[in-house]
């Protein structure tokens, strides 16, 4: 890899990352996720979604105490 192309990918992976991840959850939001959008849907997602939400609730008591 060149120094002009691995400044290029240092720079932007992040932010097309974030991009990415914004495109997927507005396709999947709107309907037009497709396969994407059904794999996301599938019941063991949601256990995996309620447990993330309890944590992030949970947490700052935790790094309080």
């Amino acid at each position: 890899m060149t120094p002009l192309g691995g400044a290029t990918y240092n720079s932007l992976s992040r932010t097309g990352w974030g991009v990415m991840l914004a495109v997927v959850v507005v396709l999947c939001h709107t309907g037009h996720g497709g396969i994407v959008d059904r794999i996301l849907s599938v019941g063991v997602f949601n256990v995996m979604q309620r447990l993330t939400y309890t944590a992030y609730l949970i947490h700052p008591i935790i790094i309080t105490v």
